[in-house]
């Protein structure tokens, strides 16, 4: 069901300052004033910041053809603005959050959300580009994973088009994540890793830890994908007890499959699965030949970094194997991993001068 202009008042408890001459259904959510494209259907949600505020720019927007505003500081005269439409709320910022979680709600196929201090965009992009032949998907626009990222996101999911939804979830300081959960409301998630990043917004390790598993304590949550060799992190997912797969290759106790690597001379590196003793039993019953008898793979990069990325990714399509409607053949899941392409300015090796090389992460 379209989501109109007039719905806005009771849906985000703001309060009708004027009516638009067209209640069209909305379309875009708009916040960068210098990035306007489509008029029909656009709203601008006026946020403001330490360096910025979105309330400076209303009549330069109504100019170039936007009539939808979203604001909480009412214009001196509303007199320039004929035609157009002016809803007031308390925080713009919450407003937008909380429209996104309303057309979230539409939504019923699975969602997976994906966070970590690191590797966020590429497993997201990895895992989007080994689904695509099976699913369409709706995933965020490149590292879009912020208070404000994560609900321009969610809104381009399409009940009746899109069958999955893969967005990433960021957070540098306490009390964010919850807000972001409410958001994405995720069915699935991948942990990447826990490091050092925004250490600053949390009293200690645990605690950011914690903030960040938050994502996946939501009820109705159905699995976690994470790498048991990261002993913080399978513990607290463990006391927590969140529904997971685990993955090692260190043979990790509680971890369902253990991937043994062998690099080879062609820069590429093999993978042998096996699974593990006892926890696979709940994921992988006895009739999962493919696994039982171990399976091999080759995955087309030799980097430690991407290796782990794309264990979280393949991981997902082995437990997708369990399910007749989701199954992908040994065979053919070597041909997508084959297929992976790097994600441009992500952790991607250019050569440099003096035979150096540049890591160049500047997404």
């Amino acid at each position: 069901m379209p989501i109109r202009f007039s719905d806005l008042p009771a849906l985000l408890g703001g309060t009708l300052l004027l009516a638009p001459a067209s209640d069209a259904p909305l379309a875009t959510l708009l916040l960068d004033s210098r990035r306007v494209g489509l008029t029909e259907g656009a709203v601008f949600f006026a946020l403001r910041g330490p360096n910025h505020d979105g309330h400076h720019h209303l009549a330069a927007l109504y100019a170039k053809g936007i009539r939808l505003f979203v604001v909480s500081h009412v214009p001196a005269s509303l007199a320039p603005f004929a035609g157009a439409g002016f809803v007031q709320v308390a925080d713009v910022l919450a407003a937008l959050q909380a429209l996104a979680t309303w057309h979230r709600a539409a939504f019923t196929g699975p969602v997976w959300a994906i966070t970590g201090s690191n590797g966020k965009t590429i497993v997201k992009e990895w895992l989007a580009q080994l689904l695509a032949p099976d699913e369409d998907i709706c995933r965020s626009p490149k590292s879009y994973n912020s208070q404000v990222g994560v609900p321009l996101s969610v809104w381009e999911l399409a009940p009746g088009r899109h069958t999955l939804g893969i967005f990433e979830a960021g957070i540098s300081e306490r009390g964010e994540m919850e807000k972001l959960v409410e958001v994405i409301r995720p069915t699935h998630g991948i942990f990447t890793t826990l490091g050092t990043a925004h250490d600053a917004g949390f009293a200690s390790e645990a605690e950011k830890l914690g903030a960040k598993l938050r994502l996946f304590e939501r009820p109705g949550f159905e699995l976690l994908v994470y790498c048991a060799d990261q002993p913080a992190v399978h513990a607290a997912v463990q006391a927590q007890a969140i529904p997971a797969l685990a993955w090692t290759r260190h043979a990790a106790p509680g971890a369902a499959l253990r991937f043994r690597l062998k690099p080879t001379t062609a820069g590429t590196t093999t993978v042998r699965v096996r699974l593990g003793e006892t926890a696979a039993t709940a994921h992988f019953p006895a009739e999962h030949l493919a696994l039982r008898t171990a399976t091999r793979f080759t995955l087309p990069f030799a980097d430690a970094l991407e290796i782990e990325n794309a264990l979280h990714c393949l991981t997902v399509l082995l437990w997708r194997q369990l399910d007749p409607a989701t199954a992908i053949a040994p065979a053919e899941i070597q041909r997508r991993l084959l297929r992976l392409q790097p994600v441009a300015m992500r952790l991607e090796m250019k050569q440099g001068r003096h035979g150096c090389y540049l890591l160049d992460d500047t997404y």
